[in-house]
């Protein structure tokens, strides 16, 4: 019996035990976290100040209008500014760099008109119409982007169109080859 009353005892400590371990909780996201998208660049307010400094002062002026307004925004186009200041040599050209430099100074402007517009602090109407050329310069810039891509992506087709009738045409040499290699026989027709 008393025996019993131990293992029963024993029992509910450990299940006591069991049960009182402490639930971890997550730690509260930081503001930063909060107004950044998840993805690449969840770091952006902590450098905020060496990423300023890298663009124009007229850059600089339209994002701070646009954090009064929209946060959220002036973080993604401050990203973009980030992203789009550095240099990946060989990826793009020096001419679509200048491109969408050009680009991302037409957006980080427009909505800072759009700002300055929700501020009220000027005629509206003349932030309308200069908002209405900024966006008309953005979109020809945006299609002669468009317009170049095509043709990349043609020159792409038309290369993937020439090696696909090539191959069709040496079909059975090439799968020839790709028995040999696969059995690791020896092709005496090589050049060395």
């Amino acid at each position: 019996m008393k025996k019993n009353i131990l293992i029963l005892a024993v029992l509910i400590f450990v299940i006591q035990g069991i049960s009182a371990q402490e639930v971890v909780k997550p730690p509260k996201p930081s503001e930063a976290d909060v107004l950044s998208e998840p993805g690449f660049f969840r770091s952006t307010l902590l450098n905020e100040e060496a990423y300023l400094k890298q663009l124009s002062a007229t850059m600089r002026a339209h994002l701070e209008k646009i954090k009064k307004v929209d946060e959220r925004k002036y973080i993604e186009l401050l990203n973009e500014a980030r992203f789009s200041t550095r240099s990946f040599p060989g990826f793009f050209g020096k001419k679509h760099h200048g491109d969408r430099n050009a680009i991302l100074e037409l957006e980080i402007q427009s909505h800072a008109l759009a700002a300055e517009y929700n501020l009220g602090k000027k005629n509206k109407e003349s932030i309308k119409t200069e908002l209405t050329k900024t966006l008309g310069k953005l979109f020809e810039l945006k299609e002669k982007e468009r317009t170049e891509t095509l043709k990349e992506l043609e020159k792409e087709i038309a290369e993937l169109r020439k090696s696909i009738k090539i191959r069709k045409q040496n079909k059975n040499e090439i799968i020839r080859r790709r028995i040999m290699d696969i059995l690791g026989e020896r092709d005496y027709f090589n050049w060395d």
